[in-house]
């Protein structure tokens, strides 16, 4: 079964079939002003790029988690852990998630709520995650984009996959300063979704821990509309990246960049320029939404499938070498963002 058919049959299964569709869940706290949000991601090792560090691998796998949360639009994010390892673990490897998760942890502002509970088995993390935002501003979930809406993504994608690309390549040249920063992934949105979803200028919002392609389609999907791409927006998107990239690697697996996709009518385009600028941030234009429920295109033309996304689907080459042994400095020390905010844009 395809991962969407299992999610509706859990769905149906639970009594929930009708339940909104979003990255997350909300409920509201009787007698304040308080909602609460929470979502749930599980990551497995073996999943992840030949011979990433685990303390990367936790630190990609919380992060993306918490990336869910963006969308509901909170802050005083918190974690609740569930690892997964094999009996046959040393201490060092059990360290060295743990370095990752506090990592990821610390620069997200987040908290660790009831410690981390522990399972054995082949070696995975799952994050469940909350936050807490204002009842009278009510996150949009998936479900609102219309026809006519214009369709932006909060950050150029893409810089994942150009260093799997650029590592996949024969070894020799020095590998190029931008390359670790890549590798880290991106860092979750939770100030620019909380600051969209106060400002109630958006119509939908999904998170991209997804490939783009993909991430589009659930998105159309949810809303019962189409996606029409801009293929010279596509373009600008590409020029910013520090090497050249197709259009299949900007949209396609594995990726990963954490952004929000968003769509908006066109007369709220300047309110939301205005939000990204008070973080010195651009919204960057996919495309528009169209009547042709589902579907994604190309300027207009014939329809992109999902099909031919997955097969595309990124794999190692013999030359394929991880050059980080472990976190980087910057990281490990509180220097800041490795690939989020102003950085890349």
């Amino acid at each position: 079964m395809r991962e969407r058919e299992v999610i509706a049959l859990m769905r149906g299964g639970l009594g929930d079939g009708e339940g909104t569709d979003a990255d997350f869940d909300h409920w509201l706290v009787p007698g304040t002003d308080v909602r609460l949000a929470s979502s749930v991601d599980r990551a497995v090792h073996g999943d992840c790029p030949p011979g990433e560090p685990l303390d990367i691998w936790a630190y990609r796998a919380v992060n993306a988690a918490l990336s869910d949360l963006a969308c509901a639009g909170v802050s005083q994010p918190a974690v609740q852990l569930d690892l997964q390892i094999p009996r046959s673990a040393d201490p060092t490897m059990v360290v060295a998630i743990a370095t990752g998760v506090r990592h990821a942890i610390r620069i997200n502002g987040a908290t660790v709520q009831n410690g981390c509970n522990t399972t054995f088995g082949p070696t995975a993390l799952t994050t469940s995650v909350r936050g807490a935002g204002r009842s009278s501003a009510l996150p949009p979930g998936r479900t609102g984009a219309a026809p006519g809406d214009l369709v932006v993504v909060s950050r150029r994608p893409g810089r994942f996959n150009a260093a799997l690309a650029h590592l996949n390549r024969p070894a020799g040249d020095v590998p190029p300063g931008w390359l670790a920063s890549a590798l880290l992934g991106g860092v979750p949105e939770l100030e620019l979704g909380r600051l969209l979803v106060e400002g109630a200028s958006i119509t939908a919002v999904i998170d991209a821990n997804d490939c783009l392609l993909l991430t589009l389609a659930d998105l159309a999907r949810a809303s019962g509309v189409g996606i029409d791409l801009d293929g010279s927006a596509l373009d600008r998107l590409g020029d910013g990246l520090p090497e050249a990239v197709s259009v299949e690697c900007l949209l396609g697996p594995p990726s990963g960049d954490l952004s929000l996709v968003m769509t908006l009518r066109p007369e709220r385009l300047d309110e939301i320029r205005a939000v990204f600028a008070r973080l010195g941030r651009r919204p960057w234009l996919l495309g528009r939404c169209t009547t042709a429920r589902g579907e994604l295109t190309l300027d207009g033309g014939g329809p992109v499938t999902e099909t031919e996304v997955a097969q595309r689907r990124w794999s190692p080459s013999t030359a394929f070498h991880h050059p980080l042994p472990c976190l980087p400095e910057a990281v490990v020390r509180g220097q800041g963002e490795p690939c989020g905010g102003r950085q890349g844009e």
